[in-house]
């Protein structure tokens, strides 16, 4: 088919798009691509692509037919902030949108340098062609977990990049990153919707102190998203049945590994369960396990204590204890670090699987560390947080009558003087004053103040007897605080008081 267009008249985007309708669907790669070059004349088509677009299909090489979209989705959603990633058929309207925006701020030249730069990030973790060992090694293991976490490390490949995080505190995130995952899997939570955890952790990590602020987006998450504690992953791999989960050969792999700076090479063995997995067991071992032997082996079969690696040929996996210790390629052969305690053990009963789960999970708990966050830094980002939802409002938007509004002047004045670090953040009806957390909030009525002071009570030093306990009301009208003390202010003078108690609540904070 042969298309004459008018220069300045036809728009070949358009008639492309067009056309396109009815043959071969196109993939949001394609049609973005094309709409960026179609724009241009043909001079201006080729350099875009020779410079551009012709580096990017070469470094994802035979997988971009593949890959490229993918990228291009988690691409758009760091471009534009979006907190899940975008629906496929929804890629391409939304880079039209997306690519206006950016020229209102740019060139075409920088849209695509965006691009290609993101391209090389993804192309670094998700085809696994990053140079540098340290950084390679801790990308990879997140790989090996899953495949959505691309989001996340093309941030921090940016701030990488830009100077902004160091190599160490990269891998530092990536070992979160996948502590994080592993966690969650060993301890059976859902993976459903990691998807949209990955994006909102992307687009929470900034430009200052990008890994503080990834810490306190893990710290952060919600009840069915948090960071598994220790407590709670010990738990999870001692008590757990882990046989048959595709995590199995990478924990077990990397408790051999513990402790050592040379990887053991374990790829001709295969997992096996010390106990026999087969509910026929031979005499011997219902022997060895006692009458209860039936219920010992439902329990703890394919929990962490019974399994293992072996080179062992698996007619041997039903055999006696000893006899799978002393056989070709057993346990008393086996060079496996995973396979000491076993090799030190006379018989293999309840007591002795749950000595060595917990033995290895505690090795886990190094492996796999966990979150560490100053609760300082969640505090500061929580605020620089509320500020950013309440930038519409301030002292001016604030409604109060004259009078009222001469007492707010005076006691924000002596607020704002106890220190530099107060800051004062205003909403649709109050304003809250912060030491990171709030000490004082003003709420404005028609001819009067009410205060509330974050102190307890009976702490409350008082002289002129204005302040009550909050706890004795039942609600307090407007309030976005829940400050233990409460006071009304109807002149100077009780501004006064009320500028003493506030400093008590502002030292409270400095403690």
């Amino acid at each position: 088919v042969e298309v004459k267009l008018k220069h300045a008249e036809d728009d070949p985007q358009m008639i492309f798009e067009s056309l396109n309708s009815t043959g071969l669907d196109l993939g949001p790669g394609d049609l973005v691509r094309n709409y960026v070059l179609m724009r241009e004349r043909e001079e201006e088509q080729t350099r875009l692509y020779t410079t551009f677009w012709e580096p990017i299909e070469r470094d994802f090489g035979g997988a971009y037919e593949s890959r490229f979209d993918t990228f291009f989705n988690h691409y758009l959603v760091l471009q534009t902030a979006q907190n899940k990633p975008i629906k496929a058929d929804e890629v391409y309207p939304r880079f039209k949108v997306h690519f206006q925006d950016a020229l209102q701020r740019g060139t075409v030249d920088d849209e695509l340098t965006r691009i290609k730069r993101f391209s090389r990030y993804y192309v670094r973790f998700m085809l696994g062609k990053e140079g540098d060992a340290g950084l390679k090694g801790s990308m990879d293991a997140v790989k090996a977990l899953v495949d959505v976490a691309a989001p996340v490390v093309m941030r921090l490949y940016e701030h990488y990049e830009n100077d902004a995080l160091t190599k160490a505190e990269f891998i530092e995130a990536m070992v979160l990153l996948e502590s994080y995952l592993f966690r969650r899997l060993v301890g059976g939570e859902q993976t459903r919707g990691l998807g949209t955890i990955m994006t909102v952790l992307a687009n929470s990590i900034t430009a200052d102190k990008p890994l503080v602020r990834f810490k306190v987006a893990l710290a952060r998450r919600g009840h069915g998203q948090r960071f598994p504690s220790d407590v709670d992953f010990e738990q999870a791999l001692v008590a757990n049945s882990h046989y048959g989960n595709r995590y199995l050969r990478i924990l077990l792999e990397r408790l051999e590994d513990h402790g050592s700076h040379e990887r053991s090479n374990t790829s001709g063995y295969s997992i096996e369960h010390v106990m026999p997995q087969n509910p026929v067991l031979r005499p011997e071992w219902k022997a060895m396990l006692g009458e209860h032997w039936k219920d010992i082996q439902n329990e703890w079969i394919h929990r962490l204590g019974n399994l293992t690696l072996t080179g062992y040929n698996s007619t041997y996996s039903d055999k006696p204890f000893q006899e799978k210790k002393t056989c070709e390629g057993g346990f008393n052969e086996s060079p496996l670090r995973l396979n000491q305690f076993i090799r030190g053990k006379e018989q293999w009963t309840e007591k002795e699987m749950e000595e060595r789960g917990k033995k290895l999970a505690e090795m886990a708990l190094s492996e796999w560390p966990a979150l560490e966050v100053a609760e300082q830094d969640v505090k500061r980002i929580e605020l620089e947080e509320l500020e950013q939802r309440t930038a519409k409002y301030s002292r001016e938007t604030l409604e109060m009558g004259e009078e009222t509004a001469e007492l707010f002047d005076a006691l924000r004045e002596s607020l704002m003087i106890l220190g530099g670090d107060v800051r004062e953040v205003y909403h649709r009806r109050s304003a809250t004053f912060h030491v990171l957390d709030p000490f004082v909030e003003i709420i404005p009525r028609s001819r009067r103040l009410t205060v509330l002071f974050d102190l307890e009570f009976d702490e409350l030093d008082d002289p002129g007897g204005k302040a009550q306990n909050s706890n004795n009301w039942s609600f307090i009208t407007l309030a976005q605080t829940s400050g233990g003390v409460v006071m009304s202010i109807t002149d100077l003078d009780e501004v006064a008081q009320a500028a003493q108690i506030a400093k008590q609540a502002y030292d409270r904070m400095q403690v």
